[in-house]
């Protein structure tokens, strides 16, 4: 049988992915120096919705990634 989730988890979390999305908007609409600003800020949030839903993240640099 699975645990039951806490309702108040699921509003945070929730929260947490209206945010992301807003600052990865905002990013997108933003010009010259701001545009790193709020991408390491929806990058942040989005690290904070993985351990909110039980995850862990690390970051990947490009050089990594085969890019």
């Amino acid at each position: 049988m699975t645990e039951a989730i806490d309702p108040r988890a699921i509003v945070l979390a929730g929260l947490k992915a209206h945010e992301v999305e807003n600052r990865l908007n905002v990013a997108y609409w933003s010009k010259g120096g701001d545009v790193e600003y709020h991408i390491e800020a929806a990058q942040k949030a989005f690290a904070d919705l993985a351990i909110l839903l039980g995850y862990t993240i690390t970051k990947v640099e490009m050089e990594d990634a085969g890019q």
